[in-house]
């Protein structure tokens, strides 16, 4: 297999913005079938941003995206969401259903015109994305009575629902505490191996990046400064230049991987 026709997700030479601000600068980027990727960059350096014209809310002001090589206007907006789901950097506490309904939402992309009710295969769906990421005790709490953490892993079933082969989340462990950050790492990590789905994930912990992670995308000021295998992007020099921190880095005495730390 080339590597053109791996490809799921490419942008090439996008910019793209708010009003007069200009946020990506030319932004060419490719996530490859089976991969785990991080992206990662200092604040305002574009990922939510990018995040969002990866995943159609916000259109390029230049510049093509595609999927699977075609560009999007080649897929009808069911088949793009079909294929891949978005978990959001909002959780939306507020949210006032049932953890199975909630979950049963991440189906509509199946529904055909004028059905009402839930099919065999959507419920199926549903039990299945509840059982992968172990919510099927909340099955019939309110979504505003969970924890964040719990809240994180039905939004994760939310998205499996669709049965994706990628899965795009914006900072999926913001405001959580470690054991869950660790929790639902290990949850992204078990799907990737075990249900063979593609991972973009927008990070900031970038121990969890090194530990997790099989690639790192780092932006800056709206483009990609760097780009490769997460063990030779974490070192002191390049950490320390693109957050303008001292920083040290050293080798985690159990999985080889670079752990980083401030330098005092």
């Amino acid at each position: 297999m080339t590597k053109t026709s791996s490809e799921l997700l490419a942008a090439r030479g996008v910019f793209a913005g708010y009003g007069k601000q200009e946020v990506l600068k030319g932004i060419d980027l490719a996530i490859r079938r089976g991969e785990f990727v991080g992206l990662a960059g200092p604040n305002g350096s574009g990922k939510t941003t990018l995040v969002r014209v990866l995943t159609g809310v916000i259109p390029p002001r230049r510049g093509s995206l595609l999927y699977r090589g075609r560009p999007f206007s080649g897929w009808s907006p069911g088949e793009l969401a079909r294929r891949r789901a978005v978990v959001p950097q909002n959780r939306g506490g507020g949210i006032d259903l049932a953890v199975e309904d909630l979950v049963l939402l991440g189906r509509l992309p199946y529904f055909r015109p004028l059905q009402w009710r839930a099919s065999r295969a959507d419920r199926e769906a549903v039990d299945r994305a509840l059982a992968a990421t172990a919510t099927e005790s909340f099955r019939k709490k309110n979504f505003t009575e969970l924890s964040g953490g719990e809240q994180q892993r039905v939004l994760i079933a939310v998205a499996l629902a669709r049965k994706p082969e990628l899965l795009i989340l914006d900072e999926p462990t913001l405001h959580l505490d470690l054991g869950y950050q660790q929790e639902i790492f290990r949850l992204l990590r078990s799907l990737h191996r075990e249900a063979g789905v593609t991972v973009l994930a927008v990070l900031h912990d970038l121990n969890l990046a090194s530990a997790h992670c099989d690639r790192l995308i780092f932006l800056r000021e709206g483009r990609v400064w760097k780009d490769g295998p997460a063990g030779e992007l974490i070192t002191r020099e390049n950490l320390s230049e693109l957050y303008r921190a001292r920083l040290e880095v050293v080798t985690h005495p159990a999985t080889g991987r670079p752990v980083f730390f401030p330098a005092v």
